[in-house]
């Protein structure tokens, strides 16, 4: 299990930079399940429904316990309680997250959504917190901090699985010094 912004660092055997760069910007396209959307059936509760489905979108989900055909996740919370992810049931966490507290004589009853993307669209999907780039004398390594949508052993899988394909072709990017006319 992983937790919020555990680290490992991830070594690559590969002296070029450009290549190395190219994991760390991978980490960009890992597809993940995140919250897409909040439905609410009713609320009966101080706190408005776009900050409840903000805070809720921001819920870490266990991406490799999702179920592709179960996205869909209804919820009834009745106060006084403290309503945290935990008590949404079978959605997949590592572990629960506090939502807002409710009051007495308050409820929330809804669903949430997931859907799969990655962080180039949408900050939602973004499966880590923080990647360090470090050159090394074999190579480079990669600092990355985890956010618990995937373990470390699944972050490593999943760059090493797509990262293939691009590292067998060239790099592409030329870098040109431009000059100035002299005046």
């Amino acid at each position: 299990m992983s937790a919020i912004n555990e680290q490992f660092v991830f070594p690559i055997d590969i002296n070029d930079h450009r290549r190395a760069n190219l994991y760390r910007h991978a980490l960009s396209f890992l597809e993940v399940y995140a919250i897409k959307y909040v439905k609410f059936d009713r609320v009966n509760c101080c706190r408005q429904e776009e900050v409840i489905a903000i805070t809720m979108g921001q819920i870490p989900i266990w991406d490799s316990k999702v179920d592709p055909d179960q996205l869909e996740f209804p919820f009834t919370v009745v106060g006084p309680t403290e309503f945290t992810s935990a008590d949404i049931p079978g959605l997949p966490i590592m572990f629960p997250v506090p939502i807002f507290q409710l009051g007495a004589d308050e409820f929330i009853k809804g669903s949430v959504i997931l859907e799969r993307g990655n962080a180039a669209t949408h900050a939602r999907w973004k499966a880590v917190s923080t990647v360090a780039i470090a050159e090394k004398d074999e190579g480079y390594e990669l600092t990355i901090g985890t956010v618990g949508v995937l373990t470390p052993d699944e972050i490593r899988a999943r760059i090493e699985e797509g990262i293939q394909p691009a590292l067998k072709q060239e790099p592409v990017a030329k870098f040109f010094t431009l000059s100035r006319p002299r005046l």
